[in-house]
């Protein structure tokens, strides 16, 4: 008899050990590790460590095309930005150069100034100003991006710096106040090809910024 209370006790301690648990996030175990039994505390450490092992293998899949100098830049990012991957500065990349081209036809100077560095910003902003004063309409059209790569990386310090070549089939025409059209087609597709290039100070910048642009 004396056997089985013993046996309950031991259980209904088990069980409301496993009830604390269950339903917790891993930041809630993070945040209570001094107050972990010991041996939970281990096992959590040692799930940790596999999922950080599992991160890594991903991340380097993503990026095993890349060159061995441009991997190196990335792993050095990741010590200051933990959640940097390839795959998804591409798609941000991406989704910035069909936002900035079509701010850019629409003289949106509000958008381009969140996305442009201020040097890159102030020729974009002067372009359409000479585009307002002589009364053109600038239309503008991503129809596609067939490529998005990555050329180049560099870190100093917390600035990191990424070279990005797109590219994409674009129409464009550029057409006087009376609708005709001084320069391009607004039916032909031509393919182009650019060099972006982004900044973004690790520290402090919450979103790359496009700091150069080039026609190749």
């Amino acid at each position: 008899m004396l056997d089985l209370i013993i046996l309950a006790i031991i259980a209904i301690v088990i069980i409301s050990k496993l009830l604390s648990i269950l339903g917790r996030s891993d930041d809630d175990f993070a945040e209570k590790n001094n107050k972990m039994d010991p041996i939970i505390e281990q096992l959590y450490k040692k799930n940790a460590a596999s999922r950080e092992k599992v991160d890594i293998e991903i991340v380097s899949a993503i990026e095993a095309g890349l060159p061995q100098n441009i991997r190196d830049v990335f792993d050095s990012i990741r010590k200051k930005e933990p959640t940097f991957n390839a795959d998804a500065f591409l798609k941000g990349a991406k989704a910035a150069f069909n936002i900035i081209i079509q701010a850019f036809a629409k003289n949106d100077k509000e958008t381009l100034k969140n996305l442009l560095a201020p040097s890159v910003f102030k020729d974009f902003a002067n372009a359409i100003d000479a585009r307002i004063a002589q009364k053109q309409v600038l239309e503008k059209m991503v129809v596609g991006i067939n490529e998005i790569e990555i050329t180049d990386a560099d870190l100093s310090e917390d600035t990191a710096t990424i070279a990005v070549k797109i590219t994409s089939d674009q129409v464009t025409a550029l057409k006087d106040y009376l609708g005709n059209v001084l320069d391009g087609n607004s039916s032909t597709v031509v393919t182009n090809q650019d060099l972006w290039i982004f900044t973004r100070n690790l520290r402090k910048d919450k979103v790359w910024f496009l700091t150069n642009t080039n026609s190749t």
